[in-house]
């Protein structure tokens, strides 16, 4: 028998759970046509779910497939062994199908010169269906139609969104499903190419990196389906700065486009990793795939693969470029002439830390006057600020600062972290102060603090005060071993690590010693030797104190 597809019609099926827990994959529909135009107008076929047993819905992803008229074959003896007599739908890549779940295969076309055929229960069958094999002779009596299992309902519609069912007919039609191999686990590999491409899937116009991305936490995710009977296993594998790989490494990366719950840290005391934008291999994720069961596989979309990596803005307290400050040049260096002086003639203080390296700085000299000063050694360990010495003779110096973090302003730390003004109560000025901090602190890594404080009949303001650096007085000493190993620790005006139990600071306004203060702030700067260790606080908290508590 045949049907008009002038208008859709869909013939709904179901999958056995059974005899396919897991589902399947669906390769391609073979469908059998009568007739069809003269002309060679498409015919499109798709897969739809369905709800209370009638098709709706958007179609399963890669489940659309269109063909010309010249490409179906049409039959008056169809079989379903016989490619001569039907027509192969290939999906551009396996569509996956729950088990015991109604699907639909829809077909439609603008011309109703295609017709399909179909059954219909008590109706005698064609005698090429009745047949085992297409080269067998034809049955000497015809077969009738009694059941149709695993085969639902036809259905017919006039404008592709409402169905009429006709449940006693059925379209002829083969599925073929995927056939996976179970005895090999393959892998592939994902990789950020040259360029360091962002975005990739969602922009088509993206502009190249120009320079590599150094990174010291990242994080993954991934678009993928691991029917029951699958396994995907993942592996990563970066590039140390040195350009030398590392890993692999098995990494469960985040789902769907949302990030793993944790970064993924790389304090592993090989440092920091980087993005080369030359390069196609600087990350690779590695992906095997495995199953027990021919009717499925793991699948990974390749749009849904994100990296997500973050370098920590951390020092080890050296100095930069922009740390300093040329303010006027001075006259007479070299003589009048141009050129450059450098160590020993324009030197450095020493680090404040026992193990701190030394900063080394150049000058720029156009016609005896500095026109620039900069870094050509940061150094590290400069806790207060320093200051730079200019030997070479000149009829008049020039004056260069540097804004450290002792400065009233500015700072060489590049991770900190500053209160707001605290201001006491009338008549509960204080003499001391206590700092108290919960934090991760790894090897590798340290945690600053400093204070400035204002007296109430003096006229500096707050700001303009010079920071001063406090002592650890309790938990010098310790270190965190995990993320989740948070150390109390305790900052007290001091040194090594001994409190002195008061306060004393030099107004800049006038220059009187004070001993009490009624505002007072707190500046936090953490440093690492290695970026990949960077400490963190979980909470902060300061106690004014009359000065000699002895706490």
């Amino acid at each position: 028998m045949s049907s008009s597809t002038i208008d859709p019609v869909a013939q709904t099926f179901i999958i056995d759970g059974q005899n396919f827990p897991s589902g399947a994959f669906l390769s391609s529909v073979n469908l059998f046509f009568r007739t069809k135009p003269s002309t060679s107008v498409p015919v499109r076929v798709c897969i739809l779910p369905t709800l209370n047993g009638y098709p709706t819905g958007q179609p399963l992803e890669y489940s659309i497939v269109s063909l010309p008229a010249t490409s179906v074959n049409v039959s008056e003896t169809p079989h379903y062994l016989n490619s001569n007599t039907y027509t192969n739908f290939a999906f551009s890549s396996p569509v996956y199908i729950n088990p015991d779940q109604l699907y639909a295969i829809v077909v439609q076309s603008s011309s109703d010169d295609y017709t399909l055929w179909c059954s219909q229960q008590g109706d005698t069958a064609l005698l090429s269906t009745s047949k085992a094999l297409p080269t067998d002779v034809n049955p000497p009596s015809p077969t009738k139609i009694v059941t149709t299992p695993y085969v639902g309902d036809l259905f017919e519609s006039q404008n592709g969104l409402t169905w009429t069912a006709d449940l006693l007919k059925d379209l002829m039609f083969t599925i073929n499903r995927c056939k996976f191999d179970t005895n090999t686990s393959p892998s592939m590999s994902f990789v950020v190419p040259a360029g360091l491409p962002e975005r990739r899937s969602v922009e088509s116009d993206t502009s190249l990196a120009t320079a590599n991305s150094i990174y010291d936490v990242f994080n993954l995710s991934t678009t993928d389906l691991t029917p029951p009977g699958t396994s995907l296993v993942y592996q990563y594998t970066t590039t140390l700065e040195s350009g030398t790989s590392d890993g692999p490494y098995s990494v469960v990366p985040g789902k769907y486009g949302t990030p793993k719950s944790e970064d993924i840290s790389l304090n592993d005391n090989k440092g920091s990793r980087v993005l080369n934008y030359t390069a196609n291999d600087s990350f690779k994720l590695q992906a095997t795939l495995s199953t027990d069961n021919d009717a499925v596989s793991p699948v990974i979309s390749e749009d849904g693969l994100n990296l997500w990596t973050i370098r920590y803005r951390i020092n080890n307290m050296g100095i930069s470029n922009d740390d300093i400050f040329l303010i006027t040049g001075g006259i007479g260096y070299l003589a009048n002439a141009n050129g450059t002086i450098s160590y020993p003639e324009i030197t450095v203080s020493a680090p404040d830390l026992d193990g701190g390296e030394q900063a080394y700085v150049s000058a720029n000299i156009q016609s005896g006057n500095i026109v620039s000063v900069y870094v050509t050694a940061e150094g590290s360990g400069y806790l207060t600020t320093p200051t730079i010495t200019i030997s070479n003779t000149s009829n008049v110096s020039a004056n260069v600062v540097v804004a450290g973090e002792t400065s009233p302003t500015g700072g060489n730390g590049r991770a900190r972290y500053i209160t707001q003004i605290v201001t006491l109560a009338e008549g509960s000025d204080s003499g001391d102060l206590r700092v108290y901090t919960s934090a991760y602190r790894p090897t590798n890594s340290d945690i600053h603090v400093y204070y400035k404080i204002v007296a109430r009949d003096d006229t500096q303001k707050i700001e303009e005060g010079d920071w001063k650096l406090m002592t650890i007085t309790s938990g010098a000493g310790r270190y965190s071993t995990s993320f989740s190993d948070i150390v109390e620790y305790e900052f007290s005006p001091g040194t090594l690590n001994v409190a002195d139990e008061f306060v004393s600071y030099t107004s800049k306004a006038n220059g009187l010693s004070y001993t009490s203060f009624y505002q007072f702030m707190i500046k936090v700067v953490m440093s690492s030797s290695d970026s990949t260790f960077a400490p963190f606080l979980d909470d902060i908290r300061a106690i004014a104190l009359p000065p000699g508590t002895g706490l």
